[in-house]
């Protein structure tokens, strides 16, 4: 057993390639006609120009990503795993012999191939593309690996064994249960740990073994252990009630959605009403670490926000062309100077 991780997927791929491999899926697509009236070239140039306006201020510089694909764009991943699929098309079917299992998860996989293999394939997968490279963990001697957040154990007969893997800088900390958030995420956050621990425990002692620390670690972070206990109880039912909860379970309709911030007491009271209206309400944070510490873009100067000359234009000077779609299907591409 053998993990290979790729170095820096999103930042490494080549974008004319992975728009090759976009264009490729859609050619292939026989629904796309019926889902969208725009053109395959459309399309492209759509995505294109997602993937290269990547220009940004940072510290009074002006800066542009020349290479791979943004990070945090929503875009981003579907078009990395797009081109992994055409990679690995290309890459498996070149190697012989080619791996007894490949699973890859975004950019990690779990692979089975023989041993006096492993160096030679390694070297393969690199020189596929220039910038994919890959490292590889193999199994220790007791037959282990781990992937994520799974341990793999190999066992008698070729079976494997799994459950639920932490890394050595774990710290179990959680979202501490006396936070000022809705106690819907705190709930969420017990089902999660839980869920987890039945779909990688493979017996039931590891099960067992997995929500005791689930509750120590939860107690250390102030959840109160029935509360714990009583969402663990429903989550272990819910997975053996799985096919007919599934099928029974009738899904309530909402007209609307809306977001608003929160404030314990408060924002649960304009749940329950905006609810009764078919409105459905997620909570936001007022305040969180991420505002008062993270500052990605350099502020507007307040000059040239104030000058009322200036404060529409993106650009000066410069020709700027638009393609606009309409819902007939039409495009309209026009040339604009600013």
């Amino acid at each position: 057993m053998v993990s290979f991780d790729i170095t820096s997927l999103y930042t490494n791929i080549p974008v004319n390639m992975a728009l090759e491999a976009v264009k490729k899926e859609l050619t292939a697509d026989p629904e796309l006609s019926h889902r969208t009236k725009l053109s395959i070239e459309e399309i492209i140039l759509g995505i294109q120009l997602c993937l290269t306006s990547t220009i940004f201020k940072f510290q009074g510089k002006i800066y542009r990503q020349t290479e791979g694909v943004a990070m945090g764009s929503p875009i981003s991943p579907i078009v990395a795993d797009i081109f992994m699929d055409s990679w690995e098309n290309s890459a498996l079917n070149t190697f012989n012999p080619t791996p007894k299992i490949w699973w890859r998860y975004v950019d990690d996989t779990f692979t089975v191939l023989k041993t006096e293999h492993i160096s030679s394939f390694l070297t393969h997968i690199n020189s596929q593309v220039e910038g994919i490279k890959f490292t590889f963990e193999s199994e220790n001697e007791q037959g282990e690996l781990a992937m994520l957040d799974c341990k793999i154990k190999r066992i008698e007969e070729g079976k494997l064994h799994t459950s639920v893997y932490r890394k050595p800088t774990h710290s179990n900390r959680y979202l501490d249960f006396n936070s000022s958030h809705p106690l819907t995420v705190k709930a969420g956050l017990v089902k999660c740990l839980t869920n987890r621990a039945v779909a990688l425990s493979s017996t039931k002692k590891d099960l067992n073994d997995e929500l005791k620390q689930i509750e120590e670690a939860l107690v250390l972070n102030n959840y109160p252990i029935k509360f714990i206990r009583k969402i663990i109880k429903g989550q272990k039912q819910n997975k053996n009630n799985c096919e007919t909860s599934n099928n029974n379970i009738n899904k309530k309709e909402y007209k609307s959605s809306t977001v608003i911030p929160y404030k314990e007491g408060t924002s649960e009271t304009l749940r329950r009403i905006l609810n009764k209206i078919g409105i459905r309400v997620a909570f936001k944070p007022t305040n969180s670490l991420r505002d008062k510490l993270c500052r990605l873009k350099d502020p507007v100067d307040p000059i040239r926000q104030n000058n009322n000359n200036n404060k529409n234009k993106l650009y000066e000077n410069q020709e700027i062309h638009l393609s606009v779609s309409f819902s007939n299907g039409s495009i309209l591409k026009c040339g604009v100077v600013c």
